[in-house]
């Protein structure tokens, strides 16, 4: 819808049906446009009528004088409900994630496992929560953490994982499991991973997300 009024509210219709509080901050959006210099503004209210709310969203352009003076609002009115739906959705989902990663996070902080996700086409870590102490990497920041576990894990114990994680792949696998060391503080602490291969579209392999605990074997002095 286009209209055209020298204040708000635009309509009748607007002024009968709009959400009295979202009019209000229509008014004061506009009032405060036009005190500005603005050409443009918009807001959005809820606009109720047979028992049926909509959510609507004008845009306004503020047409002035030659002296700057507004003289005339001209706008449109865009039924922006569905948008509107499909944000709260979204966010809604996005509030449910961050709940179900809070209590990952308390269930597997109480278990002592490791949660992390790695992107084998960098090679890197790219997300973790409860590093495990042994590693003695708590305070690492996530970019600098593929090094650092690097250079406590035995070169043959990496390629233990690697060729673990590519046969796995190449034989199309969902998961898989490995054990390696963990060489800190003259101490070596034997871990045990459980990891499943996320997939691209054409199934090749892109990400591994996995969890690590520490093995039922005891540690043992390094001689």
């Amino acid at each position: 819808m286009i209209w055209s009024a020298t204040r708000l509210p635009a309509t009748e219709m607007f002024e009968r049906h709009a959400n009295a509080g979202d009019r209000a901050v229509a008014e004061v959006t506009v009032k405060d446009a036009i005190r500005a210099g603005q050409e443009t503004c918009s807001y959005e209210y809820r606009f109720t009528k047979d028992g049926v709310t909509r959510q609507l969203r004008d845009c306004v352009a503020i047409v002035r004088d030659s002296q700057g003076e507004a003289k005339r609002l001209v706008g449109t009115t865009k039924d922006v409900t569905a948008e509107m739906e499909a944000f709260a959705a979204l966010r809604q989902r996005a509030d449910d994630e961050r709940v179900m990663r809070d209590r990952l996070s308390v269930a597997t902080a109480a278990a002592r496992i490791e949660v992390w996700e790695s992107d084998l086409r960098m090679a890197q870590f790219t997300w973790l929560i409860n590093n495990i102490p042994a590693y003695g990497l708590q305070d690492v920041p996530i970019e600098k953490y593929t090094d650092a576990w690097n250079a406590l894990v035995p070169a043959e114990d990496q390629l233990v994982i690697q060729q673990t994680v590519e046969r796995a792949a190449r034989s199309n696998q969902a998961d898989c499991a490995y054990r390696f060391r963990v060489d800190c503080g003259g101490r070596t602490h034997h871990m045990q991973a459980y990891v499943r291969i996320e997939r691209d579209a054409g199934g090749r392999p892109q990400y591994l997300r996995g969890t690590t605990r520490t093995s039922q074997m005891k540690w043992r002095r390094r001689r």
